[in-house]
């Protein structure tokens, strides 16, 4: 698991791009992340603030997550 407590989703758009979506899988919690690539293009919910750290590292560092 890359980011404790998140879940992760494989998708596809129409195009056939893939992107992963993250959510929380606490109960309770309200977050959930696009992102496509190393790039977070969307989030939402309440609770996002809690998990931001996970997608602000530099690229360098994220092996370290």
């Amino acid at each position: 698991m890359k980011y404790l407590h998140l879940v992760r989703i494989l998708m596809q758009d129409e195009e056939g791009k893939e992107f992963n979506i993250y959510f929380s899988g606490i109960a309770g919690e309200k977050c959930t992340y696009k992102i496509r690539g190393n790039k977070v293009e969307q989030t939402a919910g309440p609770d996002v603030k809690i998990y931001d750290k996970y997608f602000e590292v530099p690229d360098e560092d994220r092996k370290y997550l």
